[in-house]
């Protein structure tokens, strides 16, 4: 007589303390415990689950390509500067799960369901069906696993695997289903069965009755009852355990594998979900059932699809036809275009940097990466038609936000560095998240204006948001540098630019692998504490119309290392300078992501085209003095040359030492001071303490007279003074320029 399915489970679960010092001997040593830990997961639990779901038999087919793809490891370099690195593939728990049958069995499963599932509810779900089964057969329940310990564990699995394309897998099964149901275009196929979460219910059921199934291939069979989940049953039942099932959808019959036919999945109303465990010699008496499980905390679902044709996915779930998915794609691409296309008249001037402006080029690739085309017709751009015409509305299928949030998503993807977008084809991407953009970023797509526009890092919060799915909210990312969910990282590149000029502001950064430091591993990277100049610290160059601040002797500034420091879920950096004077302390701290955020919100001056040589700048403080002062003789010829237009802003104060200006610092202006010019010398230290002073303590908040507009132009250091003096005309009045 075969006991029942709980008890034997039940019975095996309470004899796992024994094992677990045998395991670690066989493991080696308690390092590997503590490498796991470090991962975020728990070295029990990983035990607990592998004599849960361990047991079970894996198909070789499987088995062979997921050992292939998992089992390679690497390591990026994000930052020559950082002793933090991306890892990417096996970390300890999957490295010790390809020598060990059962672990191996208990990842390849967790990763496959953490994909269909949100962690959360699949950890939740997971602990109330061990509980379940200990409290039925009387075990002990000091081995259900904790929640927090599993959720760590889920989540490790998902990193570490993350080189398998599960999404591959579950949209062949749909497409299957799908076409036995008529197409795309059929109504039968408009049904519940790409929702991939399954009911709490079938989940338990599975978990407790699937290795009976294979023990006992011809005395069981399971019967599933349910409307969502269809396709993760195919992707557990047959692709990863190798048992044959046929799916019933009103009265039409899907076949996976090969007779006999040990699973059963019937179509049902969500409220009468559930599993019966039957003899097919019997099958009027099941053995054993569960029901839809009242107070259950439910399992969640966020449908995820590859990177690479991600709009073209989302207008077929719309279910738009095959011919409106194109035009549709086409809309998108044009309105990009239109909207921030580099080719299009600049409202300034064509010579002015601008961070709004993406080359046309660049907006085409992503088109064509996001909607998976060969050819993008390339628009003819009406420069007076009304940028809000045109949206497609089929059948009230897609709102005007919905095309607005694909034209952020191609305007995004176009700021992804060029290498990092064809690795990145596989990264999955939350698809039901568009209509939870940020409204502010979406809407700064309807319409070309010159003030208004997304920017690098609104394009980071939208792939974050595309990342992260229903995690994301404005605080998580609000302070970050990078994100990583999923195994892959998104990330702004500042980190290894030593001056604000040279700081990329169109590039996004997307690799695969996780932030990890001497083993740890955590979610973001964050600015930390940061220690700014305060208005004691700085000089007043106040007038009429504009105020500017600076700081006297800035230019000895040094720049230090960077500090790093660990939070719950993150690793906090924050870039170390030195200014000494007599007013406030000596150190100051600055964050990757706020020093981002100042260089992509100023303009830049082009290097000039003169036949002026060009300075050679070099990394040590002491050694700019050469370029600074050559430099200053040239702000000083300026003035001399040009004294009806432009005068100095301030003059050393020779009363007070403190706040006295530097004899390689300089602050002029135009005599209407519409314009100001603030030179620190050559080092890059005192332009950063500089460019933050002028966004921290100047803009529109100390503008007199009305005015709302304030601009910060940023010049190369290999920019002559005559050629940034004559360039800062192309900018709008009320600007303050960085020499």
């Amino acid at each position: 007589m075969v006991l029942p399915a709980q008890f034997q489970l039940g019975l095996e679960l309470t004899n796992i303390v024994n094992p677990i010092g045998q395991a670690i001997s066989a493991f080696g040593s308690l390092a590997l415990i503590d490498a796991i830990k470090k991962t975020g997961s728990d070295f029990i639990t990983e035990l607990k689950l592998a004599s849960l779901i361990g047991r079970l038999r894996i198909d070789p087919v499987i088995k062979f390509h997921f050992r292939e793809m998992v089992a390679v490891s690497d390591q990026s370099v994000i930052s020559r500067y950082l002793d933090i690195i991306l890892e990417s593939g096996s970390g300890p728990t999957v490295q010790e799960a390809l020598k060990n049958p059962a672990l191996f069995s208990m990842v390849i499963q967790l990763s496959g369901l953490a994909f269909a599932h949100q962690e959360e509810f699949l950890a939740n779900t997971i602990v109330d069906a061990i509980e379940k089964i200990v409290q039925e057969s009387d075990g002990d329940v000091g081995v259900v696993p904790d929640y927090a310990s599993l959720l760590g564990t889920i989540r490790a699995c998902r990193q570490q695997t993350a080189a398998f394309r599960w999404a591959f897998l579950y949209e062949a099964a749909e497409e299957k289903i799908q076409q036995a149901l008529g197409g795309p275009d059929n109504q039968l196929s408009k049904t519940h069965f790409k929702v991939r979460a399954l009911p709490v219910a079938v989940l338990q059921g599975l978990l407790m009755w699937l290795q009976s199934l294979q023990n006992f291939p011809e005395h069981r069979l399971l019967h599933l009852r349910c409307n969502t989940g269809i396709s993760t049953v195919v992707i557990w039942c047959h692709h990863i355990l190798g048992l044959s099932l046929i799916i019933h959808i009103q009265r039409i019959e899907i076949r996976f594998g090969d007779a006999p036919y040990n699973v059963v999945v019937e179509e049902s109303e969500s409220q009468k979900a559930g599993v019966s465990l039957m003899d097919p010699l019997d099958p009027q008496e099941p053995l054993f059932m569960l029901e839809k499980i009242e107070n259950s905390s439910g399992t969640s679902y966020e449908h995820r699809a590859e990177a690479y044709g991600y709009g073209a996915k989302y207008l077929q779930d719309a279910n738009l036809s095959l011919q409106e998915v194109q035009s549709g794609a086409q809309w998108v691409i044009n309105h990009s275009i239109r909207i921030c296309g580099a080719s299009r008249a600049l409202d300034f001037n064509t010579h002015v940097l601008s961070p709004r402006y993406i080359s046309e080029d660049r907006l085409l690739s992503a088109g064509r990466f996001l909607f998976a085309l060969d050819h993008v017709t390339t628009p003819h751009i009406d420069e007076s038609a009304d940028l809000g015409e045109g949206i497609p509305r089929w059948q009230g299928l897609m709102s005007d936000f919905q095309w607005l949030a694909l034209v952020a998503i191609v305007i995004t993807f176009a700021r992804i560095h060029g290498d990092d977008l064809v690795k990145c084809k596989e990264m999955p991407l939350a698809q039901n998240v568009l209509q939870r953009l940020p409204v502010e970023l979406v809407r700064k797509c309807e319409r070309s204006n010159s003030e208004v526009f997304l920017d690098l890092v609104g394009s980071f919060e939208i792939l974050s948001f595309l990342l992260l799915g229903r995690h994301m909210f404005d605080d998580y990312v609000k302070h970050a540098v990078l994100v990583s969910a999923w195994g892959w990282s998104v990330f702004l590149d500042s980190i290894d630019y030593v001056d604000p000029f040279d700081v990329p502001v169109d590039t996004l950064r997307v690799l695969r692998g996780v932030p990890s430091r001497r083993g740890f591993r955590m979610n973001r990277i964050i600015d930390g504490p940061q220690n700014i100049l305060m208005l004691p610290d700085l000089r007043s160059l106040s007038n009429s119309k504009l105020r500017v601040y600076s700081a006297p002797g800035v230019s000895r500034a040094e720049k230090g290392g960077i500090l790093v420091g660990h939070n719950s879920d993150a690793f906090q950096v924050a870039q170390h300078f030195t200014y000494r004077h007599m007013h406030g302390p000596p150190t100051y701290t600055y964050g990757f992501r706020k020093m981002m955020e100042w260089t992509v919100k100023s303009s830049r001056l082009p290097h000039c085209k003169c036949d002026k040589p060009g300075l050679e700048i070099s990394t040590s403080t002491s050694q700019y003095a050469t370029s600074s002062a050559r430099k200053i003789a040239a702000i000083d010829h300026v003035l001399e040359v040009n004294n009806a237009v432009f005068e100095m802003a301030a003059q050393p104060d020779a009363t007070d030492a403190s706040f006295q200006f530097s004899d390689l610092e300089r602050v002029f202006a135009s005599k209407d001071r519409t314009r100001y010019f603030v030179y620190v010398s050559d080092n890059p230290a005192a332009r950063w303490l500089q460019l933050e002073t002028l966004y921290s303590h100047c803009g529109p908040g100390n503008l007199a007279g009305g005015a709302t507009d304030y601009y910060v132009g940023l010049v190369g250091q290999n920019t002559c003074v005559d050629c940034a003096v004559r360039n800062s005309e192309l900018l709008p009045p009320n600007a303050v320029f960085l020499l």
